[in-house]
C-alpha cells in the first residue's frame, strides 16, 4: 500500500470516527486506535435497520467507509495469515497470495475505496477525495489465459477488453456465470450482493434486507432509477438476484 494511501486511510478513519462520536465513547478505542475490529463494532450495529434511521446522512456515509474499510483489513489479515505456512516453506515471494486471495482482496479495497470517495465526497476533503480516486489496490488478481475454440475467440477478446475498461469499477463487470442482465443495473446490483454475502452470510436468508443495503450500495455509486434521483424498490432489486449464485 502506498504511503498516500495509508495516510488517507488514517485521516478517513479519523474524519468518520469523530462523526459517529455521539453513538461511542472514545473509550471505545483505548488501546486500539488502529484496530480493524474496532471499527467494525462500532459501524455494524449502526448500519442495521432500525438503527440507520438515527444516522445523519453524513453518518450514514461515515459508518459505511469504516465497515467497509474494516471488512477489507481484517480478511487482509486473516488471508495474511492462513498464508504464513506456504509463504514460509516455499520459494515463493514472500508477498505473493494464491490467485483467489489476490481476487478477494483486490474486490473488498475496492469496494472500500468506493465507499471512502464517497465519504470523501460528503464532507469535502479536497485530499482525500483525490487520493481515493487515485488508489491503487495493493494487490490485482493475475490475469487468467483462457483457451478457447476460434469460433469463440472474438466474443472473448471482447469481454477482455470490457474488463479491462471496468478495472476501476469492477461492480460493473458483467458475471459470466450469471443470467443475462435484463437491465443494465442488475450486474452492479449482484455485485453488490455479492460483496454484502461475503461480510455477512445470514442475508443469504433475509433477502428484504439484503436489497436494502444493495439499493445504499448502488446509490453510493451513483446508480438509481431511471432518471438519476429515485432510490430503487427492494422487490426491483430482487429481481435482479433471482437464480443467482450468491455465495
Amino acid at each position: 500500500m502506498t504511503v498516500i494511501l495509508q495516510h488517507a486511510i488514517d485521516q478517513l478513519r479519523a474524519h468518520a470516527r469523530r462523526d459517529l462520536q455521539r453513538f461511542y465513547s472514545p473509550n471505545h478505542y483505548l488501546g486500539r486506535d488502529y484496530a480493524p475490529i474496532a471499527d467494525f463494532e462500532l459501524t455494524r450495529p449502526l448500519l442495521r435497520a432500525p438503527a440507520t434511521n438515527e444516522l445523519s446522512a453524513r453518518e450514514v456515509s461515515a459508518a459505511t467507509a469504516l465497515k467497509d474499510l474494516a471488512i477489507y483489513e481484517n480478511r487482509y489479515r486473516k488471508i495474511w495469515d492462513d498464508a504464513k505456512p506456504v509463504r514460509d516453506t516455499s520459494k515463493r515471494n514472500i508477498a505473493e497470495l494464491s490467485e483467489t486471495e489476490n481476487r478477494e482482496i483486490y474486490t473488498l479495497l475496492e469496494m472500500f475505496c468506493c465507499s471512502a470517495l464517497s465519504y470523501a465526497k460528503v464532507i469535502g476533503a479536497p485530499y482525500l477525495i483525490k487520493a481515493f480516486e487515485q488508489a491503487v489496490p495493493t494487490v490485482q488478481a493475475t490475469p487468467v489465459i483462457e483457451t478457447v475454440p476460434n469460433d469463440h475467440a472474438e466474443t472473448k477478446l471482447v469481454q477482455g477488453v470490457a474488463a479491462g475498461k471496468h478495472a476501476e469499477e469492477p461492480w460493473l463487470v458483467v458475471n459470466l456465470n450469471d443470467p443475462e442482465p435484463k437491465q443494465p443495473w442488475y450486474t452492479p446490483a449482484r455485485y453488490f450482493a455479492r460483496i454484502l454475502v461475503i461480510d455477512d452470510s445470514t442475508l443469504l436468508s433475509q433477502r428484504d434486507e439484503l436489497a436494502s443495503k444493495v439499493i445504499h450500495s448502488l446509490e453510493n455509486v451513483g446508480i438509481y432509477k431511471r432518471g438519476g434521483k429515485k432510490s430503487f424498490n427492494p422487490a426491483t432489486i430482487k429481481k435482479a438476484l433471482t437464480k443467482i449464485n450468491l455465495g
